[in-house]
């Protein structure tokens, strides 16, 4: 797989801002790679930037999938993360969260990649990626290993389905633009869910995008697909039982 190189620290550099690096301690990555790409691409999807600018972190409810990002996290950059059970406002149960503090990283991926912090009120896929099909691919694997979905049990189902749901209907616009003219995926029009908050009764709405032609969802699985362990497996068997 050819690499390139979108001098990635010098985007991180120039600014007015100083920072102190133990060298030994930390790596910055200076090319996009898939395994970046993916990073990214989950981050944008189940995790987040802290508004301190101290932290970054990654919930999901299944452990294993955890310690494989704290694991590409230290492959990436070079620190450990913390492993806890924490459980927000609306949760019924205690969630798997890492958490990463380092105030270079969360600022690199804040500049470079144009990663918000705090609360994901905008998304937009990092241009840079735009270059590279195969960086495109393994950016939205990590998206979808986050907030897509597919059946728990595909044998069981009548009408098979991969679906993405997110709060930015812009952002879903894109991830949709993309899907269909770099990777031919024909996906349905966007549909809104509306839902009340259950902490202001608000309604909310959120934008999901999704497959349910058999030739489009086979594409999708094989042009892009799942990394995510669970979604894999069930992805190899909802294959297997679409017609031809």
């Amino acid at each position: 797989m050819e690499r390139f190189e979108p001098k990635l620290i010098n985007l991180f550099w120039e600014s007015d801002i100083k920072y102190t690096v133990r060298v030994n301690k930390l790596n910055l990555p200076k090319k996009i790679t898939p395994k970046l790409a993916y990073f990214i691409g989950y981050l944008q999807g189940d995790g987040y930037l802290g508004s301190d600018k101290k932290k970054y972190a990654f919930s999901d409810e299944y452990l294993n999938h955890l310690k494989f990002i704290g694991q590409l996290n230290v492959e990436l950059f070079g620190n450990k993360g913390s492993l806890r059970m924490l459980r927000s406002k609306i949760a019924k149960k205690d969630s798997p969260t890492i958490e990463f503090r380092s105030n270079v990283v969360n600022s690199y991926l804040h500049k470079v990649f144009g990663i918000i912090r705090g609360v994901k009120h905008k998304l937009n896929v990092p241009k840079l990626f735009y270059k590279n099909k195969e960086i495109l691919k393994w950016y939205l694997v990590g998206l979808f290993d986050a907030d897509g979905t597919l059946p728990k049990k595909p044998e069981e189902v009548k009408q098979p389905f991969i679906d993405i749901t997110m709060k930015n209907k812009e952002f879903m616009e894109e991830i949709k633009d993309i899907m269909k003219n770099k990777f031919g995926i024909e996906t349905l029009k966007l549909y809104p869910r509306k839902s009340l908050s259950p902490t202001t009764r608000n309604v909310c709405i959120t934008w999901e995008l999704r497959i349910r032609r058999y030739s489009q969802i086979r594409r999708f699985l094989n042009e892009i697909g799942f990394f995510h362990f669970h979604k894999a497996k069930r992805a190899s068997k909802l294959i297997k039982i679409l017609p031809e």
